[in-house]
């Protein structure tokens, strides 16, 4: 049988930082510093971390967003997700039931990042390196396959990135 993610879970942790005004400013005068925590795990036993930064209350929201996109992946085969992680991250972000909560900003932009991240994590564990190093090594077709470029089509194409990438190749091992 295939390994597939198992599940999804979604942690709330807050650290009182308002107690002592901690990273307060004129927009957050009473900050409590939170996450939503993320593990994606696999039905071998592996596991990808993700975070996904709020502030207090909205952490609430944010777990909640996490568990409303796990049906969208739970079950998925783990190659599927790992072998085109642009593909994953669009899954997330283009369910027809939660894209009109605004997939490309707030709550499900930030839970659907903080999943990708997880998976991004798990793919690096199990190439053993630090998810900079994966990111560094891909090959520039693989690397654009992971951009959306519907907003930058007018500044950049993926066939323009794609031709910045390889002529950028031969020094790539030096830098």
């Amino acid at each position: 049988m295939a390994e597939v993610i198992s599940a999804i879970d979604a942690v709330d942790v807050r650290f009182p930082t308002s107690l002592s005004l901690d990273g307060s400013d004129a927009m957050n005068p009473e900050p409590d510093y939170s996450a939503a925590y993320v593990t994606i795990r696999t039905s071998d036993g592996d596991e990808g971390y993700g975070l996904a930064f709020t502030v207090g209350r909205g952490n609430d929201v944010e777990v909640a967003a996490v568990r409303a996109l796990v049906p969208l992946v739970a079950g998925m085969p783990v190659a599927d997700a790992l072998g085109d992680l642009g593909a994953f991250s669009r899954r997330l972000t283009g369910d027809s039931q939660l894209r009109w909560l605004g997939p490309d900003k707030g709550a499900i932009h930030m839970a659907a990042a903080a999943i990708v991240n997880a998976a991004w994590d798990l793919r690096a564990r199990r190439e053993g390196k630090p998810v900079w190093r994966l990111l560094a090594e891909l090959p520039p077709e693989e690397l654009v396959d992971l951009v959306d470029f519907r907003y930058l089509r007018d500044a950049l194409t993926r066939d323009e990135a794609l031709d910045i990438l390889r002529r950028a190749e031969p020094g790539r091992a030096a830098r």
